[in-house]
């Protein structure tokens, strides 16, 4: 039930590991990203896939914590982006 939810919610979910291997991507961030590669990011560094500034943003986030949440618009759509480390305690 848990990953059919996350799987079909209607943002984007793109979740990589501490070095940034991208090891799960839902429906809508296949969908988001298809034009950069899609599912087949899977497996991809999240650090290749950004410019320098944010690049060095993702990196902090990765090393120390924190988060980084702003608003852009991207062919006429405004979209909410927010950005933290999830820590799974397995």
């Amino acid at each position: 039930m848990e990953k059919d939810f996350i799987h079909k919610l209607p943002v984007a979910v793109t979740v990589c590991d501490k070095e940034g291997k991208i090891i799960y991507m839902n429906e809508k961030s296949c969908e988001t990203f298809k034009e950069d590669g899609g599912k087949d990011l899977i497996g991809k560094n999240v650090l290749d896939c950004h410019p320098k500034g944010a690049r060095e943003k993702l990196e902090h986030m990765l090393s120390k914590g924190g988060k980084n949440c702003y608003t852009i618009e991207k062919k006429g759509v405004k979209k909410l982006i927010y950005q933290t480390p999830w820590y799974d305690e397995k």
